[in-house]
């Protein structure tokens, strides 16, 4: 709820937007900084930002922040010149957090940044461990999406049907969780 309270500070949320939330409320993108960072372009107290240029294609839908799996692999491809199948391998490798496959992938992505971008070695070394911090609880668009709708629906049954919605979710939930369920009942009625 806090955080989306602070997104509609810059105004009102498009499903875009909302579908970036529900991938940057998750542990790597939260440790990596990567939701404030969102938050504070959306809010306007920051202005959005790419560590290089050759990344603006991929990012530039989310404010220059990686929110996406499909972003990282973007990047790869853009910025360090991997391949498609490179790229995926990454994301994997990222996913998995096999450290014997994150350190040769970290070398080729530096060795990337420098020949493909000209990007300082340091550099994208730091963008390299920012990503992988993100990468290993990252979300693919597409589950975000559907997340975000299952959301979006839940909601509005919540709201025009609180009765039907507060009775659904009492057969299903704990029996200890019976006692939270209805303190929130009764506070929306």
């Amino acid at each position: 709820r806090k955080l989306l309270k602070d997104l509609t500070k810059g105004g009102a949320l498009t499903f875009e937007e909302l579908s970036a939330a529900t991938a940057l409320f998750r542990p790597g993108p939260i440790d990596s900084g990567l939701l404030d960072d969102y938050v504070a372009i959306r809010q306007g107290a920051a202005v959005e930002d790419y560590d290089h240029l050759n990344m603006k294609d991929a990012l530039k839908s989310t404010f220059g922040v990686i929110v996406y799996q499909e972003q990282v692999m973007q990047v790869a491809r853009d910025l360090a010149g991997f391949s498609l199948a490179g790229a995926d391998h990454l994301r994997k490798a990222m996913g998995k957090k096999d450290k014997d496959k994150m350190a040769k992938m970290r070398d080729k992505w530096v060795d990337g940044c420098e020949s493909k971008s000209g990007m300082d070695r340091g550099a994208a070394g730091e963008l390299f461990d920012k990503i992988e911090a993100f990468a290993g609880y990252g979300f693919n668009r597409s589950h975000s999406v559907e997340y975000s709708i299952i959301s979006v629906w839940t909601m509005w049954v919540r709201v025009n049907y609180p009765a039907e919605y507060f009775a659904a979710c009492m057969t299903i939930v704990a029996d200890d969780k019976i006692p939270e369920m209805v303190k929130d009942a009764v506070q929306i009625s």
